[in-house]
């Protein structure tokens, strides 16, 4: 090659290179990012690295997706805050070697080696206190899984270990389910007994409901431990005993809710018709004073006897209607409607004796001297079977 193009080239060159230096002095400075906005490192790094090898892999290993089994950024946590790792903790399952190293129970040795070397790598890049404990448990665990020998034997400690975790929780469960049930039946049976003295008692009773309050608090205690346990550890049979007895203790609870309703309105009105006789009772006191009155007097019939009969009739017949309107309860209606009745035929007949005069015959006197007595007989039979009841009841 001649001088002159071999100059030629260089000069080229430099031509170049002077256009290149002076179009990066004319371009404007690169803003810096903003440390807020700087991707987040994994929890055991103190500080972000430097090196873009560390940064490809920190991305690798945080990613969700990046790795059979999720991210063990959690799991990572415990090993570093934890003086040791267990094979297996009864709070949550685990799969020991499997869930440290973040590789399922069929994963090949490949798989198994793969992770261990990331594991290594990102302890050695950013060693926490306790590395040396994490170090020495991945090797166990790699020791473990790629000697076939090891790992078969392994794999049969930890499937004896799941199944003493899964024993372990059917009897918590059996034990917890005993526990609801006794206060199943407490509930059941305090209701049973409360419903029963309602049953067979009248009026209310609130020291009745001390039995389905116990029940009630027992079950609720029953219940709150039965369902801290695994739902998976529950049985339908367990379920089912449960809620048949829950149902009887709301049957029982509802029949005495409904007596307590009905005993509440039975007792409002008997306050209304005890109101009712308590008004009347003046009334009363008038027609009979009237009717008394007349019975005394010697001698014929006058003028007198009959008004003042006229005055007691109107006042029964008051009596009577104030009687059929007022309200009782169902265990008296009988007793209102005899008694409204009575006062019915007081009121008529009280009115024939007010037509009654002078020259009226002694035999229609006698006769309604007669049909006076058996309404008083009748009066006392009512009063007699009135007393007779509520005295039972009481």
């Amino acid at each position: 090659m001649s001088a002159q193009f071999s100059l030629r080239i260089h000069r080229r060159r430099r031509r170049r290179t002077a256009q290149a230096a002076a179009l990066r002095d004319e371009r404007p400075a690169r803003a810096r990012r903003d440390p807020a906005c700087a991707r987040r490192e994994p929890p055991w790094c103190d500080a972000a690295s430097a090196s873009p090898r560390r940064d490809r892999y920190a991305r690798a290993t945080t990613c969700p997706s990046s790795r059979c089994g999720g991210s063990r950024r959690g799991l990572r946590a415990r090993c570093a805050a934890s003086d040791a790792i267990s094979l297996v903790s009864r709070s949550r399952a685990l799969a020991g070697y499997y869930d440290l190293l973040g590789v399922p129970k069929d994963a090949t040795e490949m798989e198994i080696r793969s992770a261990y070397g990331r594991d290594v790598l990102r302890l050695n890049d950013s060693p926490p206190a306790n590395a040396p404990q994490i170090r020495a448990s991945l090797d166990e665990a790699l020791a473990t899984l790629v000697d076939p020998d090891e790992r078969s034997a392994y794999d049969v400690r930890l499937a004896a270990l799941m199944r003493e975790v899964a024993t372990g929780s059917a009897d918590e469960s059996d034990r917890a389910f005993k526990y609801a049930r006794n206060g199943g039946l407490w509930f059941a049976g305090g209701g049973l007994v409360t419903a029963g003295t309602y049953a067979f008692s009248e009026g209310t009773y609130f020291l009745a409901w001390g039995p389905l309050v116990f029940g009630g608090f027992q079950l609720l205690r029953g219940l709150l431990r039965y369902f801290t346990v695994s739902s998976g550890t529950r049985r339908t049979t367990q379920l089912v005993t449960l809620i048949g007895l829950i149902a009887v203790g709301l049957v029982s609870a509802g029949f005495v809710g409904l007596s307590e309703t009905m005993g509440a309105q039975e007792a409002a009105e008997r306050d209304k018709w005890n109101a009712m006789i308590d008004s009347n009772a003046k009334l009363v006191d008038q027609a009979s004073t009237l009717v008394t009155a007349v019975f005394d007097r010697s001698g014929a019939w006058t003028d007198r006897d009959s008004t003042e009969m006229a005055q007691a009739s109107a006042l029964y017949g008051l009596i009577a209607d104030t009687v059929t309107n007022t309200v009782v309860p169902g265990r008296l209606e009988w007793y209102r409607t005899g008694l409204a009745k009575n006062f019915r035929d007081a009121a008529t007949i009280t009115a024939d004796y007010a037509r009654l005069s002078g020259r009226s015959p002694q035999t229609a006197i006698a006769e309604l001297d007669r049909r006076w007595q058996a309404r008083l007989d009748d009066l006392k039979q009512l009063s007699d079977r009135f007393e007779a009841q509520e005295r039972v009841s009481r």
